[in-house]
């Protein structure tokens, strides 16, 4: 096909369309209101913000492809409908074209457009086949975004990449077991509403929203350090998720909500997940036998009263209370006190009132010179208590490490 391509400013093809220069005489063709009214406001503000504008398509004067994008044009024009609009003369108000300030209006009837006439190969015009053929062929492929992909799109540039580079982990993949294979960007639109619940958690602020309406917001916030020490955590996360649960641990049915309250859980504890995959076969049991069936009784996406932050709260609390044992203590250390306790409790219980090292047996002579170790490594949920703790001379102490 032989394809003739021009620009016309929206004045000039405003004219020419209402004075039936152009036509719309095809049989196949849609009526001209097939487009909402959101969609004709998306396109008079994207003209006015200098957006590209798919192409008209002509043949034999006649509008093969174009015709909604024309008509919204001319309504536009003709007042018959309103944008919310920034100007000189408006702030964040709804303005008709002839609100416009005379600066906006001549930027939108002087963008212009591209108009592509189509003829056949040797000049001709296209027969009535040729041209129903073409136009189906340019409707039935067109593909319209999804509204992950439409908050994707309008997220900040550097999340959009960081989430997107954690959501294309094999690991997640795998763990998905082939969840929402053909959803496009599904796994992005859940790391972003992972990160959106942790910081609603970390900055105490939960309210008794709608999660889902606290997601475009932080989307379009910048990048900050946090987000990018975020980014790493979650990386390894998904990858201590994956060791435990491995491609068939979690049902794909209800895959995004265990995720979700898993992956939060994971993530606020952080120090644990050594622990968590050193106890991975109890902690896979405990998720599917006990936690499961309460998750999915309060399945998120079952409209607003599931995606509430007190039912995300709650889901992310389940997991949190089948977990806790193996949490790591986030009290790491033995404190003076408690090492002068623990020093005096083995020196009553010697025979002879002298203290050894419980590995090596050397004898310690002062409370100031043992290690007061963990006998279940720290690491790996190991409790900074008096039942949890053994005698290690330095040497021993360092030998040991987190074994």
């Amino acid at each position: 096909m032989k394809k003739n391509n021009n620009t016309h400013k929206i004045s000039e093809v405003l004219s020419l369309f209402e004075t039936n220069v152009w036509k719309n005489d095809l049989a196949f063709q849609r009526k001209d209101d097939a487009w909402k009214k959101k969609t004709k406001k998306m396109l008079i503000k994207s003209v006015l913000e200098n957006y590209y504008i798919p192409p008209i398509l002509l043949t034999n004067k006649n509008i093969l492809d174009g015709l909604q994008r024309l008509t919204a044009l001319k309504e536009f024009k003709n007042n018959q409908y309103k944008i919310e609009w920034n100007s000189k003369n408006n702030k964040n108000a709804e303005v008709s074209f002839n609100e416009l300030s005379d600066d906006d209006k001549q930027k939108f009837l002087s963008y212009e457009l591209f108009v592509c006439d189509v003829k056949n190969d040797d000049g001709t015009e296209l027969d009535q086949s040729t041209q129903e053929e073409f136009f189906i062929r340019i409707n039935e492929n067109s593909i319209k975004l999804s509204k992950d992909e439409k908050l994707m799109a309008i997220a900040n540039d550097n999340k959009r990449r960081m989430i997107r580079d954690i959501a294309e982990l094999d690991e997640l993949q795998k763990l998905a077991n082939k969840k929402n294979k053909d959803k496009r960007f599904s796994h992005s639109f859940l790391i972003a509403r992972c990160l959106t619940i942790i910081k609603k958690i970390e900055n105490d602020s939960f309210g008794t929203k709608d999660i889902r309406k606290s997601i475009e917001p932080w989307l379009k916030e910048p990048m900050t350090n946090q987000t990018e020490k975020s980014a790493n955590m979650c990386k390894k996360i998904i990858k201590s998720m994956y060791s435990i649960f491995g491609d068939d641990g979690i049902p794909p049915k209800y895959f995004n909500v265990m995720f979700e309250s898993i992956f939060t859980v994971f993530y606020l504890h952080f120090d644990s997940l050594n622990s968590y995959e050193s106890n991975s076969a109890k902690i896979k049991k405990i998720i599917n036998n006990n936690v499961k069936n309460k998750l999915i009784e309060n399945q998120m996406g079952g409209g607003s009263k599931y995606d509430s932050f007190s039912f995300v709260k709650t889901r992310i609390e389940m997991v949190n209370k089948a977990l806790e044992e193996f949490n790591v203590d986030a009290k790491r250390q033995f404190s003076q006190d408690e090492r002068y306790q623990i020093w005096w409790n083995e020196k009553n219980k010697s025979k002879n009132g002298k203290v050894y090292c419980s590995k090596c047996g050397v004898e310690i002579k002062s409370w100031h010179d043992f290690n007061a170790d963990h006998i279940l490594a720290h690491t790996k949920g190991g409790k900074t208590t008096f039942e949890n703790c053994q005698i290690l001379c330095e040497h021993c102490n360092k030998s040991k490490g987190s074994k």
